[in-house]
């Protein structure tokens, strides 16, 4: 039986070189990696049946998993781990993650079915970086093919079958897959549309089983209604707008410090998600119980020292500036819109212009942009995320932040080993860049899925994974 799955948006699907959430559960359901993390962030055998790591801990050693196949019928084995680690550090391949794996000085096949990776430094983050949906593990030399992400190939549960623009993706069950009796489905539809009321309207009349992080408002509609499954709370994503240090305003720290005042966060959680759906960010990406999250708020509302700032810097009449924000996440919509109300007290008017994925994206790469919503799916180690968004030249620090004293903290917690000593460091560096950084940190949103009576078998991650997609079946 197929299993029709309606997710926002399509992009494309070579796994290193899109980091799109919406990319994500489909290359889940096409790719392994060599580790997983299981549904309470604990890493799981993969590819790699068992790994080992030096007395240092700069080199890790993986034995492989014999017998698995690609979809194209090619065996398996180390020196397909070695080229696809390797692409990934291919600056001309332009992996958004590419800065995760920067540390490795090499990976060598020593057999057929054994891969050592080697590190230029301590790296605490390494295995769970290696278990990210981004690092899937590709047949040797496929992703040369510069049309690899409109026809895929790995040794996942599902095969791809074919892309139509705009409309579907289909995938179709790998009779040959290496987990035994997997999948159950005899293949999945990934449906495309952006459209909230038309995805909210699809899963409620059965057209669709599997509505993928649902909006706030179809949750609370549909969360007392036996006729369907809602999963996802505790699962946190983070939300932020970032200002662009070029456009003059915001270059002048006072300035972005001054809106970082202006902000009621637990309003701008209520107005884009509803009530008792988010949780108010107020130092960092990090919630306040995470063990390296900042308990004391840095920020808290107060628009006399707001204004305050705004003169000294020369903007006490205020100013104007666009804000980007995402097509068919309407909850990030809203949430834009409060905070431009918010704003206004300032004299500051905020304008939110609604733009598709693919020229968000444009517009942060080339810093054309004046201020931009955005969000993260989580991440098994805050060091992950660190190094792909905060550091000093980071792919996805589209603020340019640079700051010495930030980045050798998170030198400093990425190579360390003691979690306690990881998370101290890591709360002290995100102080830092919640007080100096472009960056409004929002709120954290559990991230919701939806899922029909005759589906059975998904289990939701607090790390936002799909891989449990093989072992979900449907009712007769």
């Amino acid at each position: 039986m197929l299993l029709i799955l309606d997710v926002a948006n399509e992009i494309g699907y070579d796994p290193a070189r899109v980091n799109e959430q919406t990319v994500g559960i489909v290359s889940e359901a096409i790719f392994d990696t060599l580790l997983e993390t299981d549904s309470e962030g604990k890493l799981q055998p993969s590819l790699a049946e068992s790994w080992t790591a030096s007395e240092d801990q700069l080199s890790y050693t993986f034995k492989l998993r014999e017998g698995v196949v690609f979809h194209d019928g090619s065996s398996f084995d180390s020196a397909d781990v070695a080229y696809t680690l390797g692409r990934f550090k291919d600056p001309e391949v332009g992996a958004p993650r590419a800065a995760l794996l920067a540390n490795i000085q090499s990976v060598v096949a020593d057999d057929p079915l054994t891969v050592t990776v080697n590190l230029a430094t301590p790296q605490s983050s390494i295995l769970s970086t290696l278990s990210h949906i981004s690092a899937a593990i590709l047949p040797d030399g496929a992703g040369d093919d510069p049309e690899f992400g409109k026809h895929p190939v790995g040794t996942g549960p599902f095969k791809f079958k074919e892309w139509v623009r705009d409309q579907r993706l289909r995938v179709t069950a790998n009779d040959d897959y290496w987990r035994s009796e997997r999948p159950y489905l005899d293949g999945i539809d990934f449906t495309f549309n952006s459209d909230d009321n038309a995805r909210s309207a699809a899963v409620r009349s059965g057209d669709v089983d599997f509505l993928y992080q649902a909006p706030a408002e179809t949750v609370e509609i549909l969360k007392n209604d036996a006729s369907f499954h809602i999963s996802g709370e505790g699962g946190y994503s983070w939300h932020y707008m970032v200002m662009n240090p070029a456009f003059e305003p915001f270059s002048d720290v006072r300035v972005r410090q001054a809106i970082f005042l202006a902000l009621d966060r637990s309003a701008l959680a209520v107005g884009g998600l509803g009530a008792g759906n988010g949780e108010p960010l107020n130092g960092g990406f990090l919630p306040a119980s995470d063990p390296a999250g900042v308990t004391e708020a840095v920020w808290t509302q107060d628009y006399d020292k707001a204004a305050d700032l705004l003169k000294e810097a020369g903007y006490e009449d205020g100013f104007s500036f666009d804000i980007l924000s995402l097509s068919g996440w309407a909850w990030q919509n809203r949430t834009m819109q409060v905070l431009a109300e918010q704003l206004k007290p300032l004299g500051i008017t905020a304008n939110v212009r609604i733009v598709e994925p693919s020229s968000m994206i444009s517009s942060a790469v080339a810093r054309d942009y004046e201020a931009m919503a955005w969000s993260f799916a989580p991440t098994y180690s805050p060091d992950e995320r660190i190094q792909q968004t905060f550091v000093t030249g980071a792919p996805n620090n589209w603020g340019d932040f640079s700051n010495e004293e930030f980045d050798r903290l998170a030198t400093q917690a990425r190579q360390s080993s003691d979690p306690e000593e990881q998370a101290d460091l890591t709360r002290e560096a995100m102080e830092i860049a919640t007080r100096e950084g472009p960056y409004a940190f929002l709120y954290n949103y559990n991230v919701y899925d939806i899922t029909g009576s005759r589906v059975h078998g998904y289990e939701s991650t607090p790390l936002v994974s799909y891989r449990s997609l093989r072992d979900v079946w449907l009712e007769q």
